[in-house]
């Protein structure tokens, strides 16, 4: 069965002679099947002739247009120069956040040729607002709607300026390119402009339906579509476009129509896997099966494109990966997000928090970049006491890049720093071509906004933070190699014109195709309708047909879906496009065999594979690890508390360093939550000394500001002025409103506050190995000759089952872990006496009480007994239980297991894996 593309390049070879092949053009939806319809072209001759121009039609307009594309970035700072001359008070920061979404409106109004565009911002306006909603003249707007009404006002002016300043510059944008030609078709397109064939189109803008039609009726161009009956004759929505096109007849004789879809033999299978690492493994097994035949892996999830790449069979079998990857997704992209904001840190703080400096480290790219100097650097930080380091702290002449991180500047500095970091990097990273490519585009947006600064224009530090993180999210890296691979991995829209036969679509579930992504607009969907913009459903139809064509040719087909849990914690469904194939097409179509297979991996299926225990040997190598960690990390409560509740767990995640994926949510999280709760306590309390009632009473009532200062200060990167965001941070003032309603209502004296986020360690040898024992108290106390260790819990905690157990006891049972972090906290601070300048010199005097305020029921007491600071009895019975636990960790013949207690994996991060749930 011949290809599309060759069909189309037999036609036009027999239309044209040789020698006029170089007058024609030709024009195809991408670049990718513009190099695929040159090579089927050239086959049609053994003499050498000259190719027609061909172009991909983004190409093919803006080089029509007379002008040159702007990049983003310059378009962004362009924008925000015209912004400004009608709002002066508009922050560079806050314009970056919401530009690139308005920008993608003006793209998609030039598309549709909207011809007053003036016409659409004034219908989302205030007066046009009140006759659409049929309200009463005098009907009164609150403050945020006339806002947001006299927004557009600006929008437009915004649109107008920016247009006139681009042509002005001989620049434009994507959508403003395609109006341009089109509004111009009949100078553009005039007697002498050749002969044009288009190739493969689908669901046109309305520009380019203008210029299409034009040349068509002025006999200048002819089309070659790619369609199947299935769709264009059974109302599927594939076809709800093409349909359109064929019937108006504007776009000459209709062909091809063909009829591969109902009339050709296909052998489908749909695989059912439980997660994304089994999917990895069975497209393994799907592509060394198909070796060296023609064959691609359309990627539906962007997600999972990094690790299908990593474990490809790409030693046995070559392959090409043609797809555009966000810049967000490349390795340095963490490392440069990471390095802009240590910088800013740095610029307000003057020193580096140890864990962020430690952030730098779990970056396996930051270690090849310092090379070998970063075991020397490494051990510095593990080795001190600090929690904040200064440039002082380290020897400059180790590492320029490292000690480029406690440098001070304004934004040219930050830039100069990037560009150096990035041009180390592709020094270091020779086979890693994304990487490369990543820090190639760095370096050249880098440029763009030196330029920018050069000529006057100012942009600080944060708001260069927020442009940096608008290019990563929104640009994508053309990542390709060679065309001429078997396996070819790319998106479903990289498909376009192109066949193959043999087609496997991976994590082929609903939100993936269809998409249950939206994409973000000013304009309102009614808006949209009236003035003949792109709707949400217009975006479903293109995706079906992508899809539908996708298969026409192919003649097996591996359709693989997840059935596990996402990260919405809501079961993944298969796509509806899985049950139209069987329900509508497999019945029509009698040549077509699908298959159910279960799969077997290694001789065993995953149900028996879940049900075996996970048993680690403690060997050389992972007790000289687990040695490494107890002296340099060393137990915390947090840390003791997972060995206790499983082993394997404290294994992976404290000493492997395992870590789950960050994931991005729009709303706050648990942990997220008690952090919030935790900084606005630490804010209020952050002068010491001695409190009254009146201060309490006080504190109460800043408690509004004091949580709006905790989002300010702590980047919580959520919007918490609607939805559940507004109502956690409501719910976050509620409770603490309700904690100093119970502190002023259980006040006797006035008490002092020591100190806030007191971090304590103490290290003793346990046989032959270092072991350090380390905490942070939220809060200490004193209350007459009595210090309180306080910790906060945003949880809920019941202290009923302590009973009247024994240190040992509580040192051991999983399900006393509060109790056992107070008694973990008291012991650190007998081990810290002389450290500690309230203990000094009143060692006998002073006793100590630790307890937890519990915001779930902070009507109950949650403290442990008094203890008298000179009881050395009961430190030394937590010295020989700490000792005990501490051996059996570092025992080789106790192997690491996993926990019997299944309410223990409840919430952690590698239950799908262990599978004990």
């Amino acid at each position: 069965m011949d290809s599309f593309l060759k069909i189309a390049a037999k036609d036009i070879f027999q239309q044209n002679q040789l020698e006029s092949l170089r007058d024609i053009q030709v024009i195809l939806p991408s670049r990718r099947a513009v190099y695929y319809f040159k090579k089927e072209l050239s086959n049609f001759s053994d003499k050498p002739f000259f190719l027609p121009k061909i172009w991909a039609i983004d190409d093919f307009l803006i080089e029509k247009s007379g002008l040159k594309l702007i990049d983003n970035v310059s378009l962004y700072l362009r924008a925000f120069q015209i912004w400004k001359r009608i709002d002066a008070d508009q922050s560079i920061e806050t314009f970056l956040q919401w530009i690139p979404t308005l920008l993608k409106d003006f793209e998609n109004i030039d598309f549709s040729l909207v011809e007053q565009p003036h016409q659409l911002f004034k219908y989302m306006s205030e007066a046009q607002a009140i006759e659409r909603w049929g309200l009463s003249d005098d009907f009164q707007f609150s403050a945020n709607t006339m806002t947001y009404f006299s927004f557009f006002d600006k929008v437009a002016f915004l649109y107008e300026e920016l247009q006139k300043d681009l042509i002005k510059n001989n620049e434009c944008s994507r959508g403003q390119a395609y109006r341009m030609v089109s509004l111009q078709k009949n100078e553009l397109f005039g007697t002498n402009c050749g002969f044009h064939y288009f190739i493969g189109l689908n669901a046109l803008s309305k520009a380019e339906e203008e210029i299409i039609q034009h040349l068509v009726k002025n006999q200048k161009a002819f089309c070659i579509w790619d369609t199947d009956t299935y769709y264009m004759n059974s109302g599927q929505k594939a076809g709800k476009k093409l349909l359109q096109y064929k019937k108006t007849g504007q776009y000459g004789t209709w062909n091809y129509e063909f009829d591969y879809l109902t009339n050709s033999a296909k052998n489908i299978r749909v695989f059912e896997v439980p997660n994304e690492s089994a999917q990895i493994k069975l497209l393994n097994n799907i592509v060394l099966e198909t070796g060296e035949q023609n064959h691609v892996l359309a990627v539906l999830d962007e997600a999972q494109f990094e690790p299908l790449i990593l474990n490809l069979p790409q030693k046995s079998l070559k392959l090409n990966v043609s797809i555009g990857i966000p810049l967000s997704h490349s390795k340095v992209s963490g490392l440069i997000k990471l390095l802009i904001v240590n910088y800013i840190d740095f610029q307000k703080n003057k020193k580096i928090h140890r864990n962020s400096l430690m952030r730098f480290f779990e970056l396996d790219i930051f270690k090849e970049l310092l090379g070998k100097n970063y075991i020397q650097i490494e051990k510095i930080i593990n080795k001190s006491s600090k929690f904040y380091f200064e440039k002082s702290d380290f020897n400059q002449e180790d590492s320029k890049l490292f000690s480029q991180l406690f440098e001070q500047g304004n934004t040219r500095v930050l830039i100069e720093i990037l560009r150096e970091w990035a041009e180390s990097l592709i020094e270091i990273l020779r086979e890693q071509t994304l990487e490369i490519t990543f820090c190639n585009v760095l370096i050249s947006k880098l440029s763009l906004v030196l330029d920018q600064l050069v000529t006057g224009f100012d942009i600080s530090v944060k708001a260069f933070e927020v442009l940096i993180t608008e290019m990563l999210k929104n640009e994508k890296l053309p990542f390709e190699g060679d065309q001429n691979t078997p396996l070819q991995i790319m998106s479903l829209l990289e498909t376009r014109c192109l066949d193959f036969e043999n087609v496997t679509l991976m994590s082929f579930n609903e939100g993936f195709l269809p998409s249950n992504t939206r994409s973000n607009s000013f304009i309102s969907d009614d808006a949209a309708y009236y003035f003949n913009l792109p709707l949400y459903t217009d975006q479903d139809s293109i995706m079906a047909y992508h899809f539908l064509r996708l298969l026409q040719r192919a003649k097996n087909i591996n359709f693989v879906y997840l059935t596990g849990a996402s990260n919405e914690m809501t079961i993944k469904e298969k796509s509806r496009f899985i049950s139209q194939i069987e329900n509508q097409l497999v019945p029509k179509n009698p040549k077509i065999n699908i298959f159910y297979p279960r799969i077997v991996f290694e001789n065993e299926n995953i149900e028996s594979a879940e049900k075996q225990n996970i048993v680690i040997k403690k060997n050389e190598f992972i007790l000289k690890n687990i040695k490494k960690y107890l002296e340099y990390n060393g137990l915390s409560p947090t840390t003791l508390n997972n060995y206790i509740e499983c082993p394997l767990r404290f294994y992976w995640l404290n000493v492997e360093k395992l870590k789950p994926e960050n994931e991005i949510s729009e709303t706050i999280m648990v942990d997220t939550f008690g952090v919030i709760l935790h900084a606005a306590l630490e804010l209020i309390d952050k002068d010491k000394g001695l409190k009254s009632k009146e201060e309490l009473e006080f504190n109460r009532i800043n408690i509004p500001a004091v949580i709006e200062k905790v989002f300010t200060e702590l980047k919580v990167k959520v919007d918490n002025q609607q939805g559940i965001n507004y109502l956690l941070k409501n719910v976050a003032e509620k409770l603490l409103d309700q904690y100093f309603e119970m502190r002023i209502a259980n006040f006797q004296n006035p008490y002092e506050i020591i100190d806030n986020e007191i971090f304590l360690e103490y290290s003793r040898l346990i046989g032959d190995s270092r072991v350090k024992f380390k905490g942070t108290i939220d809060k200490i106390e004193k209350h007459g000759n009595t210090l309180e260790l306080i910790d906060f819990k945003s949880g809920e905690v019941d202290f009923s089952k302590t009973g009247n157990k024994t240190i040992e006891e509580i040192f051991s049972e999983n399900k006393l872990g509060k109790q056992r972090q107070l008694y973990f906290y008291i012991y650190l601070v007998f081990k810290n006496i002389s450290i500690i300048s309230v203990l000094k010199n009143n060692q006998s005097d002073l006793n100590l009480k630790a307890r937890i305020y519990s915001f779930r029921n902070l009507t109950k007491d949650l403290s442990l007994e008094q203890i008298e600071l000179k009881d050395l009895q009961f430190v030394k019975t937590i010295d020989e239980t700490l000792e005990k636990i501490v051996l059996e960790i570092l025992n080789p013949e106790v192997e690491i297991v996993q926990t019997e207690e299944k309410k223990n994996c409840q919430y952690c991060d590698f239950r799908n894996i262990c599978k004990r749930e």
